[in-house]
């Protein structure tokens, strides 16, 4: 399943990279169809909660893995294994799918719409500080990685998301080092996170955060 999905996103993975992964699949939540042995459609779903307006979050399933190999393309093998998936998100008592698309043109048959915009922003060094409130009065900025730099973004995110509608939570997160494709680098959470030091409140969490392009589906 992972060399196919790998062939399909024109990447590459080796054991480190499967043993990562493979604690975050549930397989009774994915599908695949197959041709003579060999895989040729992959879809599925992580579980997800979703805050909605008033703070209540809901559960959801994130659609992902959806692929179909070029050789069996037009044949229905892509809407078959996004419908399977939809089914079996409804009767989880998942009222909403959610997913984030490399293409998001591709989902629109299938119920989805724009749900967030990925934004980009460059700071002028020569104009910009940290923030005078900030506890962070010693100077001292270090890199945290890892479970102590997971710690730090879990609870802060999880703060955040609750004030904000859209926000999601998934509580096992992927690390390690990055999966290189041909078209793009992608970096497990966090690709860097600062700690700025102070004598007087122990450590204050600075990090730049940057939104994905979602969709969203009823």
């Amino acid at each position: 399943m992972f060399a196919a999905d790998a062939r399909a996103f024109g990447s590459s993975v080796d054991d480190a990279w499967v043993a990562r992964q493979a604690p975050l699949i549930d397989p009774q939540r994915f599908v695949v169809a197959v041709d003579r042995g060999a895989i040729v459609a992959i879809n599925g779903s992580y579980a997800f909660d979703l805050t909605v307006p008033g703070g209540t979050t809901i559960p959801v399933g994130g659609i992902t893995w959806v692929s179909v190999a070029a050789t069996h393309r037009r044949r229905g093998l892509m809407r078959s294994t996004i419908e399977f998936a939809h089914r079996q998100i409804a009767e989880r008592g998942e009222p909403v799918s959610i997913l984030t698309s490399s293409e998001g043109g591709i989902y629109r048959r299938f119920g989805y719409g724009v749900a967030t915009r990925h934004w980009e922003w460059t700071l002028d060094l020569s104009a910009s500080g940290i923030r005078a409130d900030l506890p962070g009065d010693d100077g001292s900025v270090k890199y945290l990685a890892g479970e102590e730099a997971h710690a730090h973004l879990r609870a802060i995110w999880e703060r955040y998301r609750r004030i904000r509608p859209g926000g999601s939570r998934w509580s096992r997160c992927s690390t390690g080092p990055p999966v290189r494709t041909r078209r793009r680098t992608t970096w497990p959470i966090p690709m860097a996170v600062c700690a700025i030091g102070s004598p007087r409140t122990g450590t204050a969490v600075c990090l730049a955060m940057a939104s994905r392009c979602s969709t969203a589906r009823r």
